[in-house]
């Protein structure tokens, strides 16, 4: 129910309200020795739980858990994180009912890393799914690139696609593997009406009539940067009834995707964003406005997010707990490193070097842009017993540093949270029916977000599962 939703986004604006938190991120990890991080934002007592805790203890920090022993107001305010987050534990069931991975043959796999897979198998069967409860024949996939989605959508389904990307190469890739799949197919189809699979005799009746009645959906390519939904509706036939679908819609792309279907005249909409601080001109004044809020209800309440806070939204808190534990030395080690630089050199604008780090990171990759963190090495002279004396005093504290990192970790949780729900309030203020489910197992694919919307007002809810509050929006 909206209110449900509205309830838990008043939690997380509260949440991140807190001074505290505020200054859990905004500060740069890099920074924690040199700026006295670890005595200025931890409590003593929290800074002792963290000394005394197992590497264990510490990972558990990230979703909310801490031992008995603990501080009680340590205990209240990761359970308070971690009550408020949204769950990103793996759910893939609409209606009840739980929706099985399409599977992907060999020829289908080709240039398919395990990830990517992963990905196209489960947003495939999302889909369909929902071009079925839509009624929906066609899907037009945005940042189609080499088209592994649609290409599975259109083989498994018979589903027509239409891949959208800005770039013709990829374009021109895509529509050949594209025909690759489509040739295999008929041909595999063919075998099976034969009663010969890949070498073996297929005994059964019902997969001969399955082929029969298969149909393999046409997939077509347009390249283009779409403006908005009458854009859409300008350059491509075929919108009315259709599935709007976008994988992995980088930043700002992913909010104009829903304003793209919140203007056409497209059915149903499958979406799963990432990389929540990027945007397409970093410069524009407005630019994080693009990104949050989105929903009336959000920017009433002049509701923002910084860009360290956007960034930190990405952190992969499940593929981070999964390293290996003297794999997190990297973190000390470069604090460390950094009060030699602070001390060497009284010129190292560090503040600068940052915010040029973290602006390069908000546009694109182009070479030219990227801005290193670290100072030129011929200008450093590194003196073994001063270095010494630096490691020996901030050393003990790598527990510390840890602890303060997996803090951040549970905050980044809340704050995506709050991104998801602000765009699906943005739907559900047009009168759609809005879902959130997480698609992918994180450990593989952290961004698993999807939001699914319909637009009839008679068209059927779809149920939210959230291990902590179901729901149906």
């Amino acid at each position: 129910m909206e209110y449900i939703m509205e309830e838990r986004i008043c939690e997380a604006l509260h949440f991140l309200a807190q001074e505290d938190v505020k200054a859990f991120i905004s500060i740069y990890m890099v920074e924690v020795f040199s700026h006295d991080h670890i005595h200025k934002l931890l409590p003593q007592s929290w800074l002792d739980a963290f000394l005394a805790a197992t590497h264990e203890q510490l990972m558990g920090i990230t979703f909310g858990k801490s031992p008995e022993e603990w501080p009680l107001d340590l205990r209240c305010f990761l359970q308070t994180a971690s009550e408020i987050a949204f769950s990103k534990s793996q759910d893939l069931r609409v209606q009840k009912e739980h929706l099985t991975p399409v599977k992907i043959d060999s020829v289908m796999r080709m240039g398919l890393r395990p990830k990517k897979m992963h990905e196209v198998a489960h947003m495939a069967a999302l889909v369909t799914h929902v071009a079925k409860l839509a009624d929906s024949h066609v899907v037009i996939d945005f940042g189609s690139g080499k088209g592994y989605l649609g290409q599975v959508i259109s083989v498994t389904s018979g589903i027509d696609v239409i891949g959208i990307d800005s770039q013709e190469d990829l374009n021109r890739s895509a529509l050949s593997r594209s025909e690759k799949i489509a040739r295999w197919a008929e041909r595999r189809k063919e075998a099976v009406q034969l009663g010969r699979v890949c070498g073996s005799y297929c005994s059964t009746s019902s997969a001969k009539k399955d082929a029969e009645q298969s149909k393999v959906g046409s997939v077509a390519t347009v390249t283009m940067v779409v403006q908005s939904g009458d854009h859409l509706q300008e350059c491509v036939d075929i919108t009315d009834r259709a599935v709007i679908t976008g994988l992995h819609t980088c930043g700002d792309l992913h909010t104009s995707l829903l304003h793209i279907f919140a203007q056409s005249n497209a059915r149903a909409l499958v979406s799963v964003g990432c990389c929540y601080h990027r945007r397409t001109d970093p410069d524009d004044p407005a630019a994080n406005e693009k990104v949050f809020p989105i929903s009336q209800m959000l920017q009433a309440r002049l509701a923002r997010l910084s860009d360290k806070a956007l960034e930190l939204a990405c952190h992969a808190r499940e593929m981070w707990v999964v390293q290996p534990s003297n794999e997190f030395y990297t973190h000390t080690n470069r604090a460390l490193l950094e009060v030699v630089f602070q001390q060497q050199l009284a010129s190292h604008e560090l503040k600068e070097r940052q915010e040029k780090q973290v602006k390069s990171r908000c546009q694109s990759k182009n070479e030219e842009q990227k801005q290193s963190s670290l100072p030129p090495w011929d200008t450093l002279h590194l003196d073994e017993v001063q270095f010494k004396n630096i490691y020996e005093k901030f050393a003990p504290y790598h527990k510390a540093v840890v602890g303060l990192y997996a803090i951040r970790i549970l905050i980044a949780t809340v704050i995506e949270s709050l991104i998801i729900w602000d765009r699906c309030q943005y739907l559900q203020e047009l009168g759609m029916h809005c879902d959130i489910l997480p698609i992918f197992d994180p450990a593989v694919s952290p961004r698993n977000f999807a939001i699914v919307a319909i637009k009839e007002p008679d068209a059927k809810g779809i149920t939210c599962h959230d291990s902590k509050k179901a729901k149906t929006i």
